[in-house]
């Protein structure tokens, strides 16, 4: 069971964090909340192209600054500890993708343990697509 529930502000929290991440030129192919079958956590996931080939350092580095630029009540929502900057070609990523590809209204929406890219997930939320390119 995760440690608390995905609640309307640290869902609004992610997407500040996201809309700042954006603005600073990062490409954020999908960003979502998840708690994994082997953690028991909400972890805001962004899923960014080409991570895989350069690493996460420098995404990190750009996730790190934005976080400090938000307010106290964005920054206990989401948890300095609870991003994770991962490749857009990975399993989990790639799935909830598809995912929302196929069932545009399932972002938004809580999804509720399932089996993701081969990967058990106890709860996840995805924000729309729409939510991933600068405004």
């Amino acid at each position: 069971m995760a440690d608390a529930y995905l609640v309307r502000e640290r869902i609004d929290a992610g997407r500040r964090l996201i809309d700042g991440v954006t603005a600073a030129g990062v490409e954020v192919a999908a960003a979502f909340w998840a708690v994994r079958g082997d953690r028991d956590r909400w972890e805001l996931y962004l899923a960014v192209p080409g991570v895989d080939k350069t690493g996460s350092l420098p995404v990190y580095g750009h996730v790190n600054r934005v976080y400090w630029q938000l307010s106290e009540v964005d920054q206990d929502a989401i948890g300095s500890f609870g991003i994770r900057v991962e490749s857009a070609t990975s399993r989990l990523a790639q799935a909830v993708i598809d995912h929302v590809r196929r069932y545009p209204r399932a972002a938004g929406n809580r999804l509720e343990t399932t089996l993701l890219g081969g990967e058990y997930v106890e709860s996840l939320y995805a924000y729309p697509f729409s939510a991933l390119t600068p405004a």
